[in-house]
């Protein structure tokens, strides 16, 4: 699932994130083209420098905050409506991370491309 919210970010939810190599080949881009770099630079900054949610909660914040929900609502760029799900989010995806896309992907066009490139049902807030 795919969530656009009101700070023109991302939130991605993985049941199993897909590989770099599933991803370059949804892309259908050649090896050794920009396209590839390109697409792999999309694929890193998700999934090598974002905050996954979920872990960061589990390794660090567990203590201070009892639940998952109260962990996110300090997140003050994502819409209440995850917040109010996180728990039950936090059961069903094994991944949870916050993107701040490129400004290319910032439009609808973009979440549509994201979302097919990673295999996510969009959810209308």
């Amino acid at each position: 699932m795919i969530i656009a919210t009101a700070s023109n970010a991302y939130v991605l939810f993985f049941r199993t994130p897909p590989t770099r190599a599933a991803f370059l080949k949804r892309a259908r881009v050649k090896p050794g083209t920009y396209a590839e770099e390109l697409m792999g630079d999309i694929y890193d900054d998700v999934f090598r420098h974002c905050c996954e949610l979920r872990r960061e909660y589990q390794r660090y914040y567990a203590v201070e905050y009892s639940h998952f929900s109260a962990f996110l609502a300090c997140f003050g760029h994502l819409p209440k409506e995850i917040c109010d799900r996180a728990d039950s989010h936090s059961f069903h995806y094994t991944h949870i991370i916050p993107y701040h896309p490129p400004g290319f992907l910032q439009d609808e066009d973009g979440l549509n491309l994201l979302a097919r490139l990673f295999n996510l049902k969009i959810k209308s807030r």
